[in-house]
């Protein structure tokens, strides 16, 4: 009876600690080493940026079409997302359909930041998103073709994730 109860208590406190850090719109969520601020908007999503991130919202000195983007490994980003998730948690996801990633890049293709845009109702952890954040800047970075990148300082490049491509294994294929 007391390792039932035990093991009943022990799976409570890992469940709270686990949604401790549940986001929330307009607030500010601390993972282990990242805080985040979640900015909520009016169509049920939010975006969730690293406190120190200094190219959100912030406009490129160059924009326009002259710039195409592709990642520089097929497979990198899917990488990223198995390291972080597992197949359990990803079926999880599935209602969510996918999460909205902005990576910032500088002209030489090197991730200097992302930001991430969810459900207001997602069931993404900080702690997930700080992992996350970690590999994909470590690990991902991008061809840049342009025509004309004098004076650039950094990209915006947009990507949606959907979590039954990742399942299937078939981001970005």
């Amino acid at each position: 009876m007391k390792n039932k109860f035990l093991t009943l208590f022990i799976l409570l406190l890992s469940t709270m600690l686990a949604y401790g850090q549940k986001l929330k719109p307009n607030s500010t969520i601390k993972a282990e080493n990242t805080t985040f601020n979640t900015l909520g908007s009016k169509y049920g999503k939010m975006d969730v940026v690293n406190k120190n991130n200094i190219y959100y919202n912030k406009i490129p000195k160059v924009s326009g079409m002259n710039f195409s983007f592709e990642f520089a490994g097929k497979l990198s980003l899917l990488d990223a997302f198995t390291q972080v998730f597992s197949d359990d948690r990803i079926r999880q996801l599935l209602p969510e359909t996918g999460i909205f990633i902005t990576f910032y890049i500088n002209p030489e293709g090197k991730i200097l930041e992302v930001s991430f845009m969810v459900g207001e109702n997602t069931l993404i952890t900080a702690a997930e998103l700080e992992k996350l954040e970690n590999i994909i800047k470590a690990k991902i970075s991008f061809k840049v073709h342009s025509y004309n990148a004098n004076g650039a300082d950094f990209f915006p490049v947009n990507y949606n994730v959907k979590y039954k491509k990742i399942l299937d294994r078939t981001l970005l294929k």
